[in-house]
Protein backbone atom coordinates (compact mmCIF):
# COMPACT_ATOMS: atom_id res chain seq x y z
CA UNK A 1 0.00 0.00 0.00
CA UNK A 2 1.19 3.17 -0.99
CA UNK A 3 0.88 6.06 1.88
CA UNK A 4 -1.30 9.19 1.41
CA UNK A 5 1.13 11.55 0.10
CA UNK A 6 0.18 15.18 -1.29
CA UNK A 7 -2.67 16.97 -0.43
CA UNK A 8 -5.76 17.18 -2.59
CA UNK A 9 -5.14 19.43 -4.93
CA UNK A 10 -8.49 20.31 -6.63
CA UNK A 11 -10.92 20.69 -4.39
CA UNK A 12 -14.17 22.53 -2.71
CA UNK A 13 -13.47 25.12 -0.07
CA UNK A 14 -9.93 26.50 -1.98
CA UNK A 15 -12.13 28.53 -4.50
CA UNK A 16 -14.20 32.08 -3.62
CA UNK A 17 -16.64 31.89 -6.32
CA UNK A 18 -18.41 29.39 -8.58
CA UNK A 19 -20.37 26.02 -7.51
CA UNK A 20 -17.48 25.17 -5.48
CA UNK A 21 -17.91 28.03 -3.24
CA UNK A 22 -20.05 27.85 -0.40
CA UNK A 23 -21.29 31.13 0.18
CA UNK A 24 -21.82 31.67 -3.87
CA UNK A 25 -24.88 29.46 -3.23
CA UNK A 26 -25.88 31.12 -0.03
CA UNK A 27 -25.60 34.56 -1.67
CA UNK A 28 -27.90 32.76 -4.67
CA UNK A 29 -30.32 31.76 -2.16
CA UNK A 30 -30.27 35.10 -0.40
CA UNK A 31 -31.55 36.71 -3.83
CA UNK A 32 -34.31 33.89 -4.65
CA UNK A 33 -35.39 34.76 -0.75
CA UNK A 34 -35.89 38.22 -1.23
CA UNK A 35 -37.01 38.39 -4.69
CA UNK A 36 -39.93 35.65 -3.40
CA UNK A 37 -40.74 38.02 -0.56
CA UNK A 38 -41.09 41.32 -2.77
CA UNK A 39 -43.31 39.13 -4.85
CA UNK A 40 -45.33 38.40 -1.89
CA UNK A 41 -45.96 41.57 -0.71
CA UNK A 42 -47.03 42.97 -3.96
CA UNK A 43 -49.62 40.41 -3.93
CA UNK A 44 -51.40 41.07 -0.79
CA UNK A 45 -51.08 44.64 -1.69
CA UNK A 46 -53.43 44.05 -4.55
CA UNK A 47 -55.61 41.43 -1.99
CA UNK A 48 -56.02 44.65 0.51
CA UNK A 49 -56.44 46.85 -2.20
CA UNK A 50 -59.59 44.86 -4.07
CA UNK A 51 -60.85 43.88 0.05
CA UNK A 52 -61.00 47.59 0.61
CA UNK A 53 -62.99 48.61 -2.86
CA UNK A 54 -60.15 50.34 -3.95
CA UNK A 55 -59.93 48.63 -7.56
CA UNK A 56 -63.47 47.92 -8.96
CA UNK A 57 -62.01 46.39 -11.86
CA UNK A 58 -58.64 44.15 -12.24
CA UNK A 59 -56.48 44.75 -15.34
CA UNK A 60 -55.63 41.76 -17.43
CA UNK A 61 -51.95 42.37 -15.44
CA UNK A 62 -53.22 42.71 -12.28
CA UNK A 63 -55.29 39.63 -12.58
CA UNK A 64 -52.35 37.76 -14.33
CA UNK A 65 -50.39 39.03 -10.76
CA UNK A 66 -53.32 37.79 -8.48
CA UNK A 67 -52.98 34.08 -9.38
CA UNK A 68 -49.23 33.40 -10.91
CA UNK A 69 -47.67 35.75 -7.60
CA UNK A 70 -48.38 32.85 -5.10
CA UNK A 71 -47.09 30.69 -7.34
CA UNK A 72 -43.97 32.50 -8.24
CA UNK A 73 -42.97 33.14 -4.53
CA UNK A 74 -43.34 29.55 -3.36
CA UNK A 75 -41.17 28.31 -6.61
CA UNK A 76 -38.79 30.97 -5.50
CA UNK A 77 -38.76 30.09 -2.24
CA UNK A 78 -37.93 26.35 -2.40
CA UNK A 79 -35.50 27.13 -5.25
CA UNK A 80 -33.84 29.33 -2.18
CA UNK A 81 -34.15 26.25 -0.14
CA UNK A 82 -32.19 24.35 -2.33
CA UNK A 83 -29.30 27.21 -2.63
CA UNK A 84 -28.96 26.87 0.93
CA UNK A 85 -29.17 22.76 1.06
CA UNK A 86 -26.74 22.96 -1.73
CA UNK A 87 -24.33 25.51 0.28
CA UNK A 88 -24.20 22.81 3.27
CA UNK A 89 -23.14 19.78 0.70
CA UNK A 90 -20.53 22.28 -0.23
CA UNK A 91 -19.14 22.56 2.87
CA UNK A 92 -19.68 19.00 3.98
CA UNK A 93 -17.67 17.53 1.06
CA UNK A 94 -14.70 20.12 1.80
CA UNK A 95 -11.50 19.06 0.57
CA UNK A 96 -13.14 16.38 -2.17
CA UNK A 97 -13.16 16.86 -5.91
CA UNK A 98 -15.73 19.26 -6.82
CA UNK A 99 -16.54 16.79 -9.74
CA UNK A 100 -18.47 14.93 -6.74
CA UNK A 101 -20.14 17.93 -5.58
CA UNK A 102 -21.29 18.10 -8.76
CA UNK A 103 -22.33 14.10 -9.48
CA UNK A 104 -24.25 14.28 -5.62
CA UNK A 105 -26.37 17.27 -6.32
CA UNK A 106 -27.70 15.82 -9.46
CA UNK A 107 -28.58 12.52 -7.29
CA UNK A 108 -30.05 14.36 -4.29
CA UNK A 109 -32.03 16.85 -7.45
CA UNK A 110 -34.96 18.28 -5.57
CA UNK A 111 -35.17 15.97 -2.50
CA UNK A 112 -34.90 18.34 0.34
CA UNK A 113 -35.89 16.34 2.71
CA UNK A 114 -33.34 13.32 1.79
CA UNK A 115 -30.55 16.18 1.55
CA UNK A 116 -31.38 17.52 4.61
CA UNK A 117 -31.30 14.69 6.07
CA UNK A 118 -28.48 13.11 5.00
CA UNK A 119 -26.90 16.64 6.28
CA UNK A 120 -27.95 16.46 10.06
CA UNK A 121 -30.19 19.10 9.79
CA UNK A 122 -31.97 19.27 12.52
CA UNK A 123 -36.03 19.32 11.99
CA UNK A 124 -37.12 22.09 14.02
CA UNK A 125 -34.44 24.16 11.97
CA UNK A 126 -35.92 22.50 8.64
CA UNK A 127 -39.66 21.11 9.49
CA UNK A 128 -39.15 17.90 6.56
CA UNK A 129 -43.23 18.62 5.94
CA UNK A 130 -42.22 22.01 4.55
CA UNK A 131 -39.48 20.56 2.87
CA UNK A 132 -41.60 17.78 0.78
CA UNK A 133 -43.67 20.59 0.56
CA UNK A 134 -41.71 23.03 -1.55
CA UNK A 135 -39.89 20.05 -2.99
CA UNK A 136 -43.03 19.26 -4.69
CA UNK A 137 -44.03 23.08 -4.96
CA UNK A 138 -40.55 23.00 -7.47
CA UNK A 139 -41.26 19.87 -9.26
CA UNK A 140 -44.98 19.76 -9.94
CA UNK A 141 -47.60 22.07 -8.00
CA UNK A 142 -45.71 25.88 -9.19
CA UNK A 143 -44.65 24.81 -12.11
CA UNK A 144 -47.06 23.04 -13.93
CA UNK A 145 -51.00 23.68 -14.56
CA UNK A 146 -53.26 22.09 -11.73
CA UNK A 147 -53.10 18.30 -12.14
CA UNK A 148 -56.11 16.41 -10.41
CA UNK A 149 -55.55 13.62 -8.54
CA UNK A 150 -57.06 10.26 -8.42
CA UNK A 151 -60.85 11.24 -7.57
CA UNK A 152 -60.85 15.10 -8.03
CA UNK A 153 -61.75 17.08 -11.06
CA UNK A 154 -60.16 20.04 -12.68
CA UNK A 155 -61.85 22.13 -10.53
CA UNK A 156 -61.04 20.00 -7.53
CA UNK A 157 -57.23 20.57 -8.29
CA UNK A 158 -57.02 24.29 -8.85
CA UNK A 159 -59.19 25.00 -5.46
CA UNK A 160 -56.33 22.60 -3.71
CA UNK A 161 -53.48 24.11 -5.28
CA UNK A 162 -55.23 28.04 -4.33
CA UNK A 163 -55.28 26.65 -0.94
CA UNK A 164 -51.96 24.98 -0.17
CA UNK A 165 -50.18 28.27 -2.46
CA UNK A 166 -52.28 31.21 -1.26
CA UNK A 167 -52.30 30.20 2.44
CA UNK A 168 -50.86 32.96 4.45
CA UNK A 169 -49.87 30.88 7.52
CA UNK A 170 -47.73 28.65 5.15
CA UNK A 171 -45.65 31.19 3.93
CA UNK A 172 -44.50 32.61 6.63
CA UNK A 173 -43.67 29.26 7.81
CA UNK A 174 -41.50 28.79 4.55
CA UNK A 175 -39.94 32.41 5.23
CA UNK A 176 -38.97 30.83 8.60
CA UNK A 177 -37.53 27.86 7.33
CA UNK A 178 -35.42 29.85 5.13
CA UNK A 179 -33.87 32.41 7.91
CA UNK A 180 -32.81 28.94 10.21
CA UNK A 181 -31.46 27.07 7.47
CA UNK A 182 -29.42 30.19 6.44
CA UNK A 183 -28.41 30.99 9.58
CA UNK A 184 -27.39 27.43 10.40
CA UNK A 185 -25.75 26.81 6.82
CA UNK A 186 -23.89 30.06 7.57
CA UNK A 187 -22.52 28.75 10.68
CA UNK A 188 -21.52 25.69 9.44
CA UNK A 189 -17.64 27.06 8.87
CA UNK A 190 -17.87 29.47 11.07
CA UNK A 191 -19.10 28.38 14.91
CA UNK A 192 -16.40 28.71 17.48
CA UNK A 193 -18.08 26.31 19.63
CA UNK A 194 -18.77 23.93 16.88
CA UNK A 195 -15.35 24.67 15.10
CA UNK A 196 -14.68 22.37 11.98
CA UNK A 197 -11.68 20.04 11.06
CA UNK A 198 -10.85 18.64 7.74
CA UNK A 199 -7.72 17.25 5.97
CA UNK A 200 -7.08 15.64 3.16
CA UNK A 201 -4.42 13.08 1.52
CA UNK A 202 -3.79 12.19 -2.39
CA UNK A 203 -2.83 8.74 -2.96
CA UNK A 204 -1.65 7.09 -6.47
CA UNK A 205 -3.54 6.91 -8.89
CA UNK A 206 -6.00 9.94 -8.85
CA UNK A 207 -7.10 8.41 -5.35
CA UNK A 208 -7.60 10.68 -1.85
CA UNK A 209 -8.70 10.36 1.63
CA UNK A 210 -10.60 13.21 2.57
CA UNK A 211 -12.20 13.43 6.37
CA UNK A 212 -13.99 16.53 8.20
CA UNK A 213 -15.61 16.70 11.21
CA UNK A 214 -18.07 19.12 13.33
CA UNK A 215 -19.20 22.55 12.01
CA UNK A 216 -22.52 21.28 12.31
CA UNK A 217 -22.25 18.57 10.41
CA UNK A 218 -22.40 14.72 10.20
CA UNK A 219 -18.44 13.39 10.39
CA UNK A 220 -17.24 11.41 7.69
CA UNK A 221 -14.62 9.97 5.72
CA UNK A 222 -14.51 10.43 2.18
CA UNK A 223 -12.05 8.04 -0.11
CA UNK A 224 -11.61 7.56 -3.80
CA UNK A 225 -9.00 4.01 -4.52
CA UNK A 226 -6.59 4.88 -6.83
CA UNK A 227 -7.67 4.52 -10.53
CA UNK A 228 -9.17 0.84 -11.56
CA UNK A 229 -8.79 -0.54 -8.29
CA UNK A 230 -11.59 -1.53 -6.18
CA UNK A 231 -11.15 -1.99 -2.56
CA UNK A 232 -12.82 -4.63 0.33
CA UNK A 233 -13.60 -3.17 3.05
CA UNK A 234 -11.14 -5.24 4.33
CA UNK A 235 -8.79 -3.37 2.52
CA UNK A 236 -10.63 -0.23 2.96
CA UNK A 237 -9.96 -0.59 6.88
CA UNK A 238 -6.14 -1.23 6.53
CA UNK A 239 -5.77 1.88 4.48
CA UNK A 240 -7.60 3.85 6.84
CA UNK A 241 -5.61 2.47 9.55
CA UNK A 242 -2.18 3.65 7.99
CA UNK A 243 -2.63 6.87 7.61
CA UNK A 244 -0.10 8.82 9.55
CA UNK A 245 -2.08 11.15 11.03
CA UNK A 246 -2.62 11.36 14.41
CA UNK A 247 -5.78 13.36 14.49
CA UNK A 248 -7.31 11.07 11.81
CA UNK A 249 -6.54 8.08 13.95
CA UNK A 250 -8.29 9.76 16.48
CA UNK A 251 -11.37 10.37 14.53
CA UNK A 252 -12.03 8.28 11.36
CA UNK A 253 -13.69 5.05 13.21
CA UNK A 254 -16.46 7.98 14.53
CA UNK A 255 -17.06 8.76 10.69
CA UNK A 256 -19.21 7.56 8.37
CA UNK A 257 -17.46 6.23 5.50
CA UNK A 258 -18.17 6.69 1.94
CA UNK A 259 -16.45 6.01 -1.57
CA UNK A 260 -16.22 8.56 -4.11
CA UNK A 261 -18.25 6.52 -7.53
CA UNK A 262 -17.55 8.41 -10.36
CA UNK A 263 -21.41 8.02 -11.75
CA UNK A 264 -23.37 7.79 -8.42
CA UNK A 265 -21.51 9.90 -6.21
CA UNK A 266 -21.14 9.31 -2.24
CA UNK A 267 -21.85 6.15 -1.82
CA UNK A 268 -21.85 4.98 2.01
CA UNK A 269 -20.19 2.16 3.17
CA UNK A 270 -22.08 0.10 5.14
CA UNK A 271 -19.68 -1.59 7.75
CA UNK A 272 -18.38 -1.42 11.63
CA UNK A 273 -14.29 -0.82 11.76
Amino acid sequence: MNEPVNPVEKRLGSSKHGQADARAWVEEGDGLAATARSIRARWLLIKRKIKAGKIERLRHGQMVALTGNPRASVLLMGYAVEMYLKAGLAQWLTHCPEALFLTDIRQYSHDYKRLADDLGIDAQIAPRDLLQFLSKAVTLEARYPASPREGETPIDATNRRTSDLWSDARFKAICLLVKKLRIHVVQMNSDRRNPRYSTGFGLESGGYIVMRVGGHLPSRVTVRPPDGKAWTNKKLNAVLEAIPSIAVQQRWRQCSIYLHHAEKGSQRVKFKP
